[in-house]
């Protein structure tokens, strides 16, 4: 039997009308983006002058071990911050 990914780490949108606020979550993959999730991992925050971005790396690891994968969207956020640094 092949190796079903079952959940994803996704960006999941809260906050306001025009100030958005995103946590970044653990979802199983059939679930709609606004659904229960399992873990939260961190969070995005965007507004006019600067974004910030906290991940939990132990349980993103912790996760990428069980078989998660990440949404291309969380990765390419997670590429600019490590190249930040």
């Amino acid at each position: 039997m092949a190796n079903i990914r079952k959940f994803i780490i996704r960006l999941r949108r809260v906050g306001k009308k025009n100030s958005p606020v995103f946590q970044i979550v653990v979802m199983n993959k059939s679930k709609r983006n606004r659904g229960k999730y399992l873990d939260k991992l961190g969070y995005y925050t965007l507004n006019r002058y600067e974004a910030t971005f906290f991940i939990n790396m132990e349980r993103v690891g912790y996760w990428l071990n069980i078989g998660a994968f990440m949404h291309s969207s969380v990765k390419k956020r997670m590429y600019r911050l490590i190249s930040l640094k």
